[in-house]
This record gives structure tokens, sequence and C-alpha cells, in this order.
């Protein structure tokens, strides 16, 4: 993998953990008020892979599981 680990998990905080506290945020008032919706945006390459963009391949995949699971745990 041609990438610093460093700049790896700066690009799983950005695109995943990002999405996961403005979640965490969302979700309590969403509920309180009766429901909503949450989108994040992910990409094709999440189902497809890419060469030389496995830390942004990764995090886009995590964000669609993510996603998926938190659409369960509060439907």
């Amino acid at each position: 993998v041609e990438i610093a680990e460093e700049e790896f998990r700066r690009t799983i905080e950005v695109n995943l953990f990002g999405a996961f506290h403005a979640a965490r945020h969302a979700i309590p008032h969403m509920a309180a008020s009766g429901g909503g919706s949450i989108i994040f945006t992910a990409s094709e390459l999440a189902l497809v892979g890419s060469r030389r963009n496995a830390a942004y391949t990764a995090s886009k995949a995590a964000l669609i599981g993510m996603a998926r699971s938190m659409a369960l745990d509060h439907a």
C-alpha cells in the first residue's frame, strides 16, 4: 500500500469519524422531533475498489456499513 499510515488514519478520521460524530449529534434531536433523515456521501469506489486509493475506498465502504447499521438501530 503506497500511503503513509498517518495519511490513512487522517482519511478514515475525516470520512468516517466525521460522519459518525455528526450523526451521533443529530440522531437524538431527530428522535425528539419525530424522525428525519441523515444522508451520507459515499462513493461507488467503496463497492469496486480503486488503484492507489485504499484509504479513501476503505473509508467510504465503512461509511456505507455504518449508515446501514445506524438505519437499523434507529428505524
